[in-house]
């Protein structure tokens, strides 16, 4: 069962109303792109690639796939959709091309604000043992 947003959607930004159907609430105010990076981080894949990002600075999809244990068409898929948001930068290179965030700043600051236990153990350096 879906449940749809209540016709009043006042005080929500746009990026939060789109996602209503999912029922992820975020606080008033918030700006869209925030929004956004909230979605992804909420989403297993996509939170793990965007960490490991935040960490390594830089990666191939190879070593992502290698950090995320998925298929490689999965990988490709969530890197797609992130480069399509504009989360993640990719840098054509041969013989494979090098993903980074865009933003890794605005991350940090959401990491924060919204995901104060998952900043910490990024910082304790424990990223590899996180349970997503």
């Amino acid at each position: 069962m879906i449940r749809r947003p209540p016709r009043s959607t006042q005080g929500v930004s746009s990026a939060a109303s789109d996602v209503y159907k999912r029922q992820r609430l975020y606080p008033a105010g918030i700006r869209e792109k925030e929004a956004k990076i909230c979605k992804y981080l909420t989403m297993d894949s996509q939170k793990k690639i965007i960490l490991f990002l935040l960490k390594k600075k830089t990666a191939t999809s190879q070593e992502i796939r290698e950090f995320i244990e998925k298929s490689p068409s999965v990988v490709s898929v969530n890197l797609n959709e992130l480069f399509r948001e504009k989360i993640i930068e990719k840098k054509y290179d041969i013989p494979s091309n090098k993903y980074s965030l865009k933003n890794p700043e605005q991350i940090k600051g959401i990491l924060e604000e919204y995901y104060p236990e998952t900043m910490t153990k990024l910082s304790e350096n424990t990223i590899e043992m996180l349970d997503f």
